[in-house]
């Protein structure tokens, strides 16, 4: 009896000492784990245009794809791709971040849709180089704007190009053969009908499934079109749904648009937990033709007038700035103020210490004396 109880004890201080150096190990593993998935996430992938796909004059689609036809990283659907530019004699690449606009769970290749902004110094290069059988370095997928886990109804809110990580949501929520949502309504805003990304795709899509519902709605239709007219605001969308207090809202579109709508969807009592969206510079930015000075530390200095924001200006001048989304969340391009004033053109969405700026987010409002972090 002594000896099984003796026996007993030593096997369970063995499990338990087996236990703690197991966990210790996984302590001492999960910092390379990281910097490992970080090494990765920071490796360019060489990609050639499998094909091209023009709709209108500046909106065009790209299917990126292995030379040697290997798979591609996999992507939660909703999250992006980063492009490497080499143009105009840059030293050094230009990065721009373009949503995924579709999803497969083992990708052969990936598919972009991209708008050309008028004085957009990459969307004008991609639009003007890239054909099928061009090359071009991107960086693995990466983003937090994706789907979270429900069992109510999933609201998909798009405007303009917008479209293109909705798309990818709403065929990761198709292809699921253990589908929870009760349903599934995509309303899709736009200005002219021809700026309808994938509408032909999204009308065959409602037809084939019950609990999908497709709502388009244009703000300067033409005579022929029937659909629903105006702009898209929070109680259009409410209007739509059942019991919306259990419906998440993913909204991908213009910041006056989405802002409006989030705020409005806050006011109907929708909790901000449900209400996730993805915030990207479509290029709306006006800033004035006023002249300033801009120096940053370690640079001649420069004059700004007329881009977009303090990002594009400082790329204008040959000024290499870390960026990754380009639109408040990331908090890569920061820069420290020394002196002088800004206006914020989005929120900013990354934790900034007080004298910090997100450089993608402002645009200059006086001379401005700036140093790296």
């Amino acid at each position: 009896m002594i000896a099984a109880i003796l026996g007993a004890v030593s096997l369970t201080v063995g499990c338990a000492l087996f236990l703690f150096l197991a966990h210790g190990l996984w302590l001492t593993w999960q910092p390379h784990r990281r910097k490992h998935c970080a090494r990765r996430l920071a490796m360019p992938i060489n990609l050639s245009v499998l094909k091209r796909k023009d709709f209108n004059d500046g909106l065009f689609t790209l299917t990126l794809a292995h030379p040697n036809g290997r798979m591609l990283p996999g992507y939660r659907p909703g999250q992006y791709l980063t492009l490497l530019i080499e143009a105009d004699g840059n030293r050094s690449s230009l990065k721009r971040c373009y949503s995924l606009a579709s999803w497969q769970p083992n990708p052969a290749c990936y598919e972009l849709a991209i708008r050309q902004v008028s004085g957009g110094r990459v969307s004008t290069w991609l639009h003007r180089n890239m054909q099928s059988g061009s090359n071009i370095r991107v960086l693995p997928p990466r983003g937090e704007f994706t789907l979270h886990e429900s069992s109510g109804d999933v609201a998909l809110i798009a405007g303009g190009i917008g479209i293109t990580p909705i798309r990818a949501m709403l065929h990761a929520l198709l292809a699921d053969n253990d589908l929870k949502q009760g349903r599934i309504v995509l309303f899709y805003a736009a200005r002219y009908f021809d700026d309808l990304l994938y509408h032909k795709e999204f009308i065959a899509a409602a037809r084939q499934h019950a609990n999908f519902r497709y709502l388009p709605i244009l703000s300067k239709p033409g005579p022929d079109w029937q659909g629903q007219c105006g702009r898209l605001d929070a109680q259009t969308v409410l209007h739509r749904l059942n019991d919306f207090s259990q419906t998440d809202f993913y909204l991908c579109a213009g910041s006056s648009m989405m802002d409006a709508i989030s705020a409005g969807l806050q006011e109907s009592g929708i909790i901000t937990g449900r209400i996730h969206f993805e915030r990207f510079n479509p290029g709306e930015f006006n800033a004035d033709d006023t002249t300033y000075r801009i120096t940053l530390e370690g640079y001649e200095a420069f004059e700004f007038k007329g881009a977009p924001t303090l990002l594009h200006g400082l790329e204008q001048a040959k000024i290499a700035v870390e960026s990754d989304c380009r639109a408040g969340h990331c908090g890569v391009c920061r820069v420290k103020v020394l002196s002088g004033n800004v206006r914020w053109l989005l929120p900013k969405e990354a934790a900034l210490a007080e004298d910090e700026i997100l450089s993608c987010c402002v645009t200059p409002q006086s001379d401005l004396s700036l140093v790296r972090p």
